[in-house]
């Protein structure tokens, strides 16, 4: 049981170039058949929670250059990660479209 006024669901990271197909991961290769299922939970989780009014909060990451450190940019060029990853003002930084309304 959980007390709706001093709990909250953070939902981190649940953007596009995480989630989605033609996003960040996706264009690397990775396998997202473990995030698709994920989302699936993560949508009646949320939907719980609102059911029990508890307050959902989405948290999106942006990895824009600027915002990098000097060793974190050195580091994805080393890695070849040059495919830009939750630029701000782009698709993949949008937080991903539930097939419900859950979002």
């Amino acid at each position: 049981m959980v007390n709706p006024a001093s709990t909250a669901v953070l939902v981190i990271d649940m953007q596009n170039d995480f989630c989605a197909k033609g996003g960040y991961f996706d264009r690397t290769g990775a396998d997202l058949s473990l995030v698709e299922s994920a989302v699936e939970r993560a949508v009646e989780f949320i939907e719980t929670a609102r059911s029990a009014e508890v307050p959902v909060i989405f948290v999106r990451s942006h990895y824009d250059p600027v915002y990098l450190s000097e060793a974190q940019n050195a580091r994805r060029r080393r890695l070849g990660w040059e495919i830009p990853l939750c630029r701000q003002g782009t698709w993949g930084v949008e937080f991903l479209q539930s097939r419900t309304e859950a979002w």
